[in-house]
């Protein structure tokens, strides 16, 4: 699995504890939660923090679907991106 590293200087970046959902337009994008881990680097620690995204793919695919356990063709679908 890729892992997505960003460093950045700021004057404050305040999450509220727990799981924050990410919306545009109220549409859900994903979700950002302080992770319990931490990245030292050069004596300076760091806060994880664990987010998701989820971008529309406009592509033909088929899909098995348990409630109607039966193929679907799909032109469009969600995907959720784990960084």
């Amino acid at each position: 699995m890729a892992t997505s590293i960003s460093i950045r200087k700021i004057n404050e970046f305040s999450i509220p504890e727990g799981k924050t959902e990410v919306k545009k337009a109220k549409v859900p994008l994903g979700s950002i939660i302080k992770s319990a881990n931490t990245l030292n680097i050069s004596g300076l620690t760091f806060d994880v923090f664990d987010c998701t995204y989820s971008k529309d793919i406009s592509d033909d695919i088929t899909v098995f679907i348990r409630e109607l356990e039966d193929y679907k063709e799909l032109d469009t679908y969600k995907k959720t991106i784990f960084i």
